[in-house]
C-alpha cells in the first residue's frame, strides 16, 4: 500500500510540475497590458504589442507583436523576438510587414506571412519609442527613447539613413509622416514646438508655436492639409499644414490622437477620465464620448474605412480585455451613445 502511496504521489506531482514552474510563465502571457494598436491597410487584421514593465528573455511571448484577424477575434500569429515592453507597432503600407520598436533598444521589420524577421536596428543604451513607416514603405522613422533625436533607417537592411535632433532639449515622444513622404513632424522636446522636417535631407522646415507644455501625440491627415497635436497643456490643436495657421483649440488632456480617414474627425485617448472621445475638428463639437473598458487608454486608431475605432489600455488581464473596438460610429458621424456597439476581442488562440 506504502509503495502504490508513492507512485500516485509521484504521477500527481509529474502531472502538476509543469503548471507549478510555469505558473509565472503563463500568467505573464495572460496578463498583458497592451500599449500599441494598428490596423492593417486591408482592414481585415490588428497588430498590437504591449507587455509588463521590465525585460525577461526567458518570456519574450509576452513582449510578441501579436496579429489578430478582425471578423473572428482569433490571434493569426504571434512574432516573438523582443525580450522588453514594446511601444509601437505598425503595419507597412502594403501589409506585407510589421514593424516593431521596444524598450529594449531594437526596432524590427518583420514580415507578416512567414514570422521571420527582415531587418533589425538597435541603440543599445536607449529603448525605441514610437516608429512610422514611410508612405512608400522604404523607410521607417523611430523615436530614441528618453532622448530628443529620432532616427530614419532603411526598412529592409536596418540600415540607418539619418539621425535628428532637436535643439531644445528634454525628450522626444511623437513623430509622423506627411502622407506625401516629403516631411516628418515631431514633438519639440522641452519647448513644446512642434517642428517640421525634411524627410531627405533632415533639415528644419518650420516650425508651429501654440502649445505651452510639452507635446504627447501628432498626426497628419490623410489628405496631408492638417496635422493635429494633444499636448500637456490640456489641449488639442488642428494645424492648416500650408498656412502654419491654428484652425482648432479643443480643450482635452489627451494622450493619444487618430485622425478619421475623412480628414474631419478625430479620436483620442484621455488621460484625465479614462475615456475616449470624438470631435468634428470644423466645428469643435463633441460627437461621441466612449467609457473605457480597458483602464487607461493607451493607443486609438480607426479602421481604414473609418466605420471601426479601436483603442487600448493597461488593464491586466488576459489579451482580450485590454482591446475594444467600437462600431457604427461612421457613415452617420453622429454617434448614438445607445446604439454604437462595442466589441470585445476573444483573443485566445
Amino acid at each position: 500500500m506504502a509503495k502504490l502511496s508513492y507512485w500516485f504521489l509521484i504521477l500527481v506531482f509529474m502531472l502538476l510540475a509543469p503548471r507549478l514552474f510555469n505558473s509565472d510563465i503563463a500568467a505573464a502571457q495572460d496578463a498583458i497590458p497592451v500599449e500599441t494598436v494598428d490596423w492593417s491597410p486591408d482592414g481585415t487584421k490588428i497588430a498590437l504589442g504591449g507587455g509588463e514593465p521590465g525585460c525577461s528573455k526567458q518570456i519574450e511571448e509576452q513582449f510578441a507583436v501579436t496579429i489578430l484577424d478582425v471578423a473572428t477575434r482569433q490571434v493569426i500569429k504571434r512574432l516573438s523576438g523582443h525580450h522588453c515592453r514594446l511601444t509601437s507597432v505598425a503595419w507597412s503600407p502594403d501589409g506585407s510587414r510589421i514593424a516593431s520598436s521596444s524598450l529594449d533598444g531594437t526596432a524590427k521589420v518583420w514580415d507578416v506571412t512567414s514570422g521571420e524577421i527582415i531587418s533589425t536596428t538597435s541603440t543599445p543604451t536607449l529603448g525605441r519609442g514610437e516608429l512610422v513607416w514611410s508612405p512608400d514603405g522604404t523607410k521607417i522613422a523611430d523615436v530614441w527613447v528618453e532622448d530628443v533625436r529620432f532616427e530614419i533607417w532603411d526598412a529592409a537592411t536596418g540600415q540607418s539613413i539619418r539621425i535628428v535632433g532637436v535643439p531644445s532639449g528634454g525628450v522626444i515622444l511623437t513623430i509622423a509622416w506627411s502622407p506625401d513622404g516629403t516631411k516628418i513632424v515631431s514633438d519639440g522636446g522641452d519647448d513644446s514646438i512642434l517642428r517640421i522636417w525634411d524627410a531627405v535631407t533632415g533639415e528644419l522646415v518650420t516650425t508651429f508655436a501654440g502649445h505651452t507644455d510639452y507635446v504627447r501625440s501628432v498626426d497628419w491627415s490623410l489628405d496631408g492639409s492638417k496635422i493635429a497635436s494633444a499636448s500637456r497643456d490640456n489641449s488639442i490643436r488642428i494645424w492648416d499644414a500650408a498656412s502654419e495657421q491654428t484652425l482648432q483649440v479643443i480643450p482635452a488632456d489627451a494622450r493619444d490622437i487618430a485622425w478619421h480617414p475623412s480628414g474631419n474627425i478625430i479620436a483620442a485617448a484621455l488621460r484625465s477620465d479614462d475615456t475616449v472621445r470624438v470631435w468634428d475638428t470644423s466645428t469643435g463639437e463633441e460627437l461621441a464620448v466612449i467609457q473605457s473598458k480597458v483602464g487607461r487608454v493607451n493607443d486609438v486608431d480607426w479602421s481604414p474605412d473609418g466605420r471601426q475605432l479601436a483603442y487600448v489600455g493597461e488593464n491586466t488581464g488576459v489579451l482580450g480585455e485590454n482591446l475594444q473596438i467600437v462600431s457604427d460610429l461612421v457613415p452617420s458621424l453622429q454617434i448614438d451613445q445607445q446604439t454604437s456597439k462595442t466589441e470585445q476581442c476573444q483573443c485566445n488562440p
